[in-house]
């Protein structure tokens, strides 16, 4: 690899040509990372979110089961999972 430095007037460096195969093998190598943290934050976000739904609906079971609540149809139940995007796609 024969990387080459640009200065300026004064010989200060202030770029880097780097042979093409090389900086397409870099690129790949720094969209991994970003795409790995992207994914995982995405997967994180998506527990959170369902560990909250689920706390909630333990809490609304517990209003039900307590008499401070009244249940839903299950029905309205089916038709809201029916709202849901499809997670396999």
């Amino acid at each position: 690899m024969s990387v080459q430095f640009v200065l300026d007037a004064a010989g200060k460096q202030t770029a880097v040509l780097v042979p093409i195969r090389e900086w397409e093998r870099i690129q790949k190598n720094l969209q991994k990372p970003a795409a790995a943290k992207k994914a995982v934050a995405s997967g994180q976000a998506d527990k959170e979110r369902f560990k909250e739904e689920f706390r909630e609906a333990v809490r609304e079971m517990q209003l039900v089961k307590a008499g401070k609540q009244q249940g839903r149809p299950v029905e309205e139940l089916l038709a809201e999972l029916r709202e849901l995007p499809n997670q396999d796609a």
